[in-house]
């Protein structure tokens, strides 16, 4: 990009967008059966800036959706966590648990990619590439 923009404004709202895809393959049939899924990762939003701002402090390029799902569960549990926020992060923890999607970061675009435990591209498995 030529211009300046604010990293974490940046990459925030391509995680956002990338979460919203890994979503999407989550809904499909992916050989192993459809896994359940909220509706939205809008209620995610906040945590998710938090678990980015420190990921990226430390100078984190790639991110991996199973960290940002262990810092989810566990050092940003706040006195507001919920039941139903623990199982949500619960149910993506299941889903990774069969799945690796490793999600890459850049100032320019989001890249996923899914593969199954063993390191095989699942049947829905691709790379999603969206400009800003």
């Amino acid at each position: 990009m030529n211009h300046p923009i604010e990293p974490l404004q940046a990459v925030t709202s391509m995680l956002s967008q990338a979460l919203g895809m890994i979503a999407g393959l989550i809904g499909q049939d992916t050989g192993h059966g459809r896994r359940p899924w909220p509706a939205s990762f809008s209620e995610w939003g906040e945590d998710v800036r938090r678990v980015l701002a420190r990921r990226l402090a430390s100078g984190s390029a790639l991110i991996h959706t199973s960290d940002i799902i262990k810092d989810l569960t566990g050092a940003f549990v706040s006195e507001r966590d919920t039941p139903a926020r623990r199982s949500r992060n619960a149910a993506f923890g299941r889903w990774l648990s069969d799945h690796r999607v490793a999600l890459g970061l850049s100032l320019d675009k989001p890249r996923v990619r899914v593969t199954d435990a063993t390191g095989h591209a699942t049947r829905a498995a691709r790379w999603f590439i969206h400009p800003m």
